[in-house]
């Protein structure tokens, strides 16, 4: 009896490598990206528009995260299987336009690591409906993006939790400002611990996209979706705003004219 739970043992240890051999190697997100800093980031434009234009501008003066190069559509078509690429471009879905940085690969790869997936993407404007102010906000959404891709790098945890994993964080010390004029003004000035709300609605009116942004460090502080019964409606609730004040945060609302 012995003797046979022997062998029974020895060969279970035999046959243990065979039985892995057709057991595909999963990897993470945090694994998948260790080369992204080495690897060159694709910067893919199709037009001369007023957003990609300034995408363009921005890029040279602010991606410091990885080597990268700027391409055209059909470059992209060209090389969005090889998984050694990244590439950052503006992506078009449910009438939002996002700024969107993915890992190039084969979704029918049989080796998990090759396959393609999204590291990042953020709203950046209406599809098709560019007013003007969403250029304002684009170097800070490169920020955001390469400041989360970094720390996809270090953690799990924020990889897949998104651009939402600050949504309780403390806010003390923050200001948030919900009056539309002096938002701008102190995102432009980069103030010390002043946020600023920024709402993007789809082009048909049905979705709404929420996010508070430092005007500082340029960090995601809050993000949200939902969806809206009308333009009107859209916007933070009276819920959301009283959340930032329970997380601590000066709530600066808008000033009466007479005021």
């Amino acid at each position: 009896m012995k003797t046979f739970t022997k062998l029974t043992i020895a060969l279970l240890i035999v046959l243990a490598p065979v039985c892995s051999w057709g057991q595909a190697k999963v990897y993470t997100k945090k694994a998948k990206m260790a080369d992204f800093t080495t690897n060159t980031t694709k910067v893919v434009l199709s037009s001369d528009s007023p957003l990609e234009s300034a995408l363009r501008s921005e890029i040279s003066s602010r991606w410091r995260v990885s080597p990268y190069e700027f391409c055209s559509v059909a470059d992209y078509e060209a090389q969005s299987k090889d998984f050694h690429f990244y590439f950052l471009r503006l992506v078009s879905e449910d009438g939002v336009a996002f700024l969107s940085l993915e890992k190039g690969g084969n979704k029918d790869s049989e080796n998990n690591f090759e396959k393609p997936f999204e590291v990042v993407r953020i709203p950046v404007a209406p599809d098709g409906n560019i007013s003007g102010k969403e250029l304002m906000y684009l170097g800070a959404y490169l920020d955001v993006i390469q400041s989360f891709s970094e720390k996809c790098m270090e953690s799990d945890r924020i990889g897949y939790a998104g651009l939402g994993v600050n949504n309780l964080a403390s806010l003390k010390g923050k200001s948030v400002y919900f009056d539309e004029d002096r938002a701008d003004l102190v995102f432009t000035q980069c103030m010390e611990g002043a946020v600023v709300p920024i709402i993007i609605l789809s082009s048909d009116g049905k979705i709404c996209y929420r996010m508070l942004l430092s005007a500082d460090s340029h960090e995601v502080l809050y993000y949200a979706k939902g969806k809206v019964k009308d333009p009107k409606s859209a916007g933070f609730t009276d819920m959301e705003i009283k959340s930032f004040a329970k997380r601590n945060a000066e709530i600066i609302r808008t000033i009466p004219v007479d005021a």
